[in-house]
């Protein structure tokens, strides 16, 4: 059994991992041992998303607010101020 089971948005198309089923992935999850490493990562739609944090121990729902947008120049490297012009 794994130690905790995170709910991440997905980022890219996919479809969902569960068998026979067609609908678009919307949430990734990843089962992760005690010490946070993964273990095992599926793609589910939001049907069997909100199947599993229902019926599951552990769930934590992850949301990735530190995550960079592009064209952003705050997140610039710290040496790159140094550079000459």
């Amino acid at each position: 059994m794994p130690a905790e089971i995170q709910l991440l948005p997905c980022g890219y198309s996919a479809c969902c991992s569960v068998d026979q089923c067609q609908f678009r992935a919307t949430t990734l999850v990843r089962y992760t041992d005690n010490q946070g490493r993964p273990l095992q990562q599926w793609e589910l739609c939001d049907r069997h998303a909100d199947w599993l944090r229902v019926n599951s121990k552990n769930v934590r729902e992850m949301d990735r607010p530190h995550r960079r947008v592009y064209g952003d120049t705050s997140a610039r490297h710290p040496a790159a101020r140094y550079r000459h012009q």
